[in-house]
This record gives C-alpha cells, sequence and structure tokens, in this order.
C-alpha cells in the first residue's frame, strides 16, 4: 500500500481526475465484485471459496488504488481495512457476508461517486426478499417509525429505540460506515438513512424474519412488540440505484409562482437533454420578471448533484455580478470544457 500512495503526484492525481470526469461525474463509478456463476444454484445461497474471495479482494484493492484519485481517503484508515477485510475471509461465504465484509473498503475511499453494489443477480433474486416491514427514518441521532403497524401497536412518529436488541446508536453508526459519502462529512450517509433505512438495514445489519422492537411514544412510554418481514419492490435496491428512487426524470426540476413567492425546486442536475434545463429556467424567470415577483425559494434538499454546468445556469440567474465559479488550478481537459470560465449575471 505505501508504494501507491507515495505515486500520487499532483499529475497522477489531476490525471485520474480527468477519467472520472470522462466516465462522467453525475454517474457513480460503481466496481462490482467478479462473479463465476452457477445457475443452478441460488445466488444467496450460493458460497464461494476462500481463494476465490481474496482474488476478488486483490482487484478491488487494484481498481481502487490505480482508478480512484483517493483525494479525501486516508491512508491509515484505508490500510486497516483492506487489512481486517483479508483477514475476515473465511470458506464458502455467501456474496450478501462478502459485501459486508468489504463494503467498509470502498467506503473508506470517503467519495460519495465510489460505490459497491451487489451484484444483478443477487438483486434480481431479491425481488421477494422480506425486509424490515415499516418505513423509517433518521432524525438527528434517533430512528422513528414512519407507517402505522396495527398488529403490533407501534405508530408513526414512535422512536426505535432498539431493533433485536440492538440499540439504534449502533446501527446508525454501523450504517454509516457503510454507506459512501464525501470527506469526513456524514450528512450524505445519514440522509440516505433517513430515506431508505430498510434497504441499508437489510444489507448489513439483519435480514431476520422477525424483529423485536422496542418502541418510545411521544408521552416517553416504552413498549416492545414483534414485527414480522415484509416483501416490499421499494426497498429492493443498490446503492447506486437508489440515488434515483425517488424521482423521475419529469419531477428533477419544478416550478411555482403564488401571489407572494415563487418555488424552484430542483431535485437533481441531471437531464437527458441539459438544453432543456436552460429553456425552463429562462422561461421561469422571465415570467417572474413580468410579474414583479421579488420572493424567491429554490429547494435543492435531497439534490445529490449531477452536472455542474446546470447547476452554474442557476447560478447565473441569481448573481447581479459576475463572479468565479472555480476558484482553483484545473487540468486542461477542465479547461476545455469551460469550468474556468466565470458566471455572468443573467
Amino acid at each position: 500500500m505505501k508504494k501507491y500512495f507515495s505515486m500520487k503526484t499532483a499529475f497522477l492525481l489531476m490525471t485520474l481526475m480527468i477519467l472520472l470526469c470522462l466516465s462522467g461525474c453525475s454517474t457513480l463509478n460503481e466496481t462490482q465484485m467478479s462473479q463465476n456463476r452457477n445457475q443452478n444454484v441460488s445466488e444467496a445461497s450460493k458460497t464461494y471459496k476462500k481463494q476465490e474471495l481474496i482474488q476478488d479482494l486483490q482487484q478491488l484493492e487494484k481498481i481502487i488504488i490505480t482508478k480512484n484519485p483517493l483525494y479525501f481517503a486516508d491512508e491509515t484508515e484505508l490500510e486497516q481495512r483492506l487489512e481486517n477485510a483479508y483477514h475476515g475471509i473465511e470458506d464458502d461465504m455467501t456474496e450478501l457476508q462478502f459485501y459486508r465484509l468489504i463494503n467498509p473498503v470502498v467506503t473508506a475511499v470517503h467519495c460519495g461517486h465510489t460505490n459497491l453494489s451487489i451484484s444483478e443477480e443477487l438483486i434480481a433474486e431479491r425481488e421477494g426478499a422480506m425486509f424490515f416491514p415499516i418505513k423509517v427514518t433518521l432524525i438527528n441521532d434517533k430512528l422513528f417509525a414512519l407507517e402505522d403497524d396495527v398488529e403490533s401497536g407501534l405508530t408513526a412518529g414512535d422512536e426505535i429505540v432498539s431493533i433485536n436488541g440492538k440499540r439504534s446508536e449502533e446501527i446508525i453508526n454501523q450504517l454509516i460506515t457503510n454507506i459512501s459519502g464525501d470527506g469526513d462529512s456524514e450528512v450524505k450517509s445519514r440522509y440516505i438513512i433517513s430515506k431508505h433505512f430498510n434497504s441499508k438495514y437489510y444489507d448489513f445489519i439483519d435480514t431476520s424474519e422477525h424483529f423485536q422492537v422496542l418502541g418510545m411514544n411521544l408521552q416517553g412510554i416504552q413498549k416492545t412488540v414483534e414485527l414480522h418481514a415484509k416483501s416490499r419492490d421499494a426497498f429492493n435496491t443498490t446503492a447506486w440505484d437508489l440515488h434515483f428512487t425517488e424521482f423521475k426524470e419529469e419531477s428533477y426540476y419544478t416550478s411555482k409562482i403564488y401571489d407572494e413567492y415563487a418555488v424552484l425546486t430542483v431535485n437533481f442536475f441531471t437531464n437527458k437533454n441539459s438544453k432543456k434545463f436552460d429553456d425552463f429556467l429562462e422561461e421561469f424567470f422571465q415570467e417572474l420578471s413580468k410579474r414583479n415577483s421579488t420572493k424567491l425559494i429554490i429547494d435543492v434538499r435531497g439534490n445529490y448533484g449531477g452536472d455542474s454546468f446546470m447547476a452554474k445556469e442557476l447560478l447565473s440567474y441569481i448573481t447581479e455580478k459576475q463572479i468565479v465559479y472555480i476558484d482553483s488550478e484545473m487540468p486542461f481537459y477542465y479547461k476545455l470544457l469551460g469550468f474556468h470560465k466565470p458566471v455572468s449575471p443573467q
């Protein structure tokens, strides 16, 4: 590992950043495990020999070291997680067991664009998988039920103190460790937990058919209930696909003009035709001008990012003076794309 990190010169870093940009900044560079599938065996129950899994992890390590700029990665942390993964490999592990073992290696890169997903075969087989049955969200450092479970008496708004004996704090920390985010920030990880708890809980915590839940209502009264796992298609997703589950293309951006104010909602800076977004903005702000609207709310909650030029276009409508968009040195390729050009007010 040491020799790889010593090679991270500025030139190499810029070259790798160019490669990543060429692959599309609005898509995740996913690493999938090499597969030698036996179609007669269930993907969930199929097991692999230790040497096969070591080779897979070696492939993953090579991809991370040679293809990722490791801009936010901590050398010591990454080395430790790799070492833990190698030591944890055993004979006859399933794909899910191996996934849980090596995924922290990928999240140690601390790059929101770098994720590890289960295989397409396993995701297809999991269409009938049984998940924690009710939607759960994360608020600050606590988990809350978003739905009622009539049979058990658990109601929406109840705090979930523990599941199958595991405290919510432990569950949250374990999930954060397994979700890719940028740098040291936990914002993206916590947001994904708040929106996709059930999927992540299944992947990294527990695939039980029954759950003993310690809940607490708004009055602080605790109660222990038993929930039964259910199959829900919405919970069967991957580390990459979940970024697109909440919005359809036609709802990537919307607008509404009221008497006293206007709301511009941008759920995703992405579109198959970015010119369409430019036209949408031009029409929207022309209408604001006609109505002499003076108050605008721009709602980007849950926006994962995407096309920088679409964000730049939006910025041009809300600045009154020319401003620098990226205030730093950048590779020549970025300059060809126009990143160095300042934002001029519309």
